[in-house]
């Protein structure tokens, strides 16, 4: 059972004639029927009464169309989730504790990975940063405080002095 012949088969449904579903997806009649037959088949079961240039789905073609259209969903919501999957493998988000780095590093990064989408906000440092990272809201952080988890990366990006470091944090892959 392919995807092409269910599809196939909810046209004939929708449009309960072959003709008209074989012109609407563009596939000769005799084609569509050698599919349809193919189908029923492959299932053990006819789908459709046959009328005077009707077919017309029968108890068992509506629960397989319920079934078609659940599988057509899933494929919708799976090319969703790819498109999501692509997005996020492209996307960085960034969050700041202050504009200053902010400043200085959006137009460097931008420059540096013009094919990466940038996302990037302000956050007051509450002492959930580690969250920020853990939970997937951000990729990388830049906060006043180094980050000790052993799962997170943190680099100082300025110093200030011994005794101000001013460090970054990355979630390790």
């Amino acid at each position: 059972m392919e995807l092409t012949q269910l599809a196939q088969f909810k046209a004939i449904a929708e449009c309960e004639s072959l003709s008209r579903a074989a012109e609407k997806i563009y596939i000769s009649q005799p084609s569509l029927s050698a599919s349809l037959h193919k189908l029923e088949e492959e299932l053990n079961v006819r789908l459709f009464e046959r009328k005077k240039g009707r077919i017309i789905l029968n108890d068992a073609g509506k629960m397989a169309l319920r079934r078609v259209n659940t599988i057509f969903g899933q494929v919708e919501k799976m090319k969703a989730e790819m498109e999501q999957y692509k997005r996020k493998e492209n996307t960085i988000s960034i969050a700041f504790c202050d504009p200053g780095p902010l400043r200085y590093c959006i137009p460097k990064f931008s420059f540096a990975f013009p094919d990466i989408e940038l996302h990037y906000n302000r956050f007051e440092e509450t002492g959930n940063e580690t969250e920020l990272l853990l939970n997937g809201i951000n990729d990388i952080i830049f906060t006043s405080k180094a980050i000790e988890h052993d799962t997170v990366t943190c680099v100082h990006f300025i110093r200030r002095g011994v005794e101000y470091p001013a460090p970054w944090a990355k979630l390790d892959p």
